[in-house]
């Protein structure tokens, strides 16, 4: 009787369908960002590697980051980032960045977890990948985030002259980035 309640179970596992894998992550604005963040900084990823979590039968892939400027609550030349995920890196969440060795990036992460597992604050939201634009200088995709630096620059220029306009392509240069971070902190 046991296998056919069972086998009914699976059954009907089966009719409702295969859930899609996918997650919504509520917009955050740069000042919450930030506020939730309990460590950011820019540094370049030198190691992967994955692991499992012993006691707990959960894979994650640890970062290894030559920290080259911590903003918020940290200090060292170097820090290891343990992100829950499977085999060969990938995340068992979409929306959980992986780092490629050699990368440099602006990371904005949690505090880690009793188990030492962590992940950037808003998921993509708290992950930005320094790229150089055509003049060779460093720049961050603002991706979402536009709107909410816009308004944050504004504020922060209240009684001044207007907040420069961002350029169209949703780019900013690294150190003006790092900088209003900085102000926010």
């Amino acid at each position: 009787m046991v296998k056919v309640r069972y086998f009914l179970f699976l059954l009907a596992l089966l009719a409702v369908g295969i859930p899609a894998y996918a997650t919504s992550v509520r917009a955050v604005e740069l000042d919450e960002l930030v506020g939730s963040s309990d460590q950011i900084f820019l540094g370049r990823v030198v190691e992967v590697r994955q692991g499992t979590l012993a006691g707990f039968d959960l894979n994650y892939t640890e970062y290894t980051f030559a920290v080259s400027d911590w903003i918020k609550g940290g200090s060292g030349d170097t820090l290891k980032v343990r992100q829950l995920g499977r085999g060969a890196g990938a995340p068992v969440l979409p929306g959980i960045p992986a780092y490629k060795k050699g990368a440099e990036i602006l990371l904005f992460i949690h505090r880690p977890s009793r188990i030492g597992l962590t992940s950037p604050v808003g998921m993509d939201q708290g992950y930005y990948p320094v790229e150089k634009d055509g003049n060779g200088d460093r720049t961050v995709h603002l991706r979402t985030m536009n709107a909410s630096v816009e308004r944050l620059q504004s504020r922060l220029q209240a009684g001044k002259s207007p907040a420069p306009g961002l350029p169209a392509t949703d780019r900013m240069p690294l150190d003006e980035f790092v900088s209003l971070v900085r102000r926010l902190k």
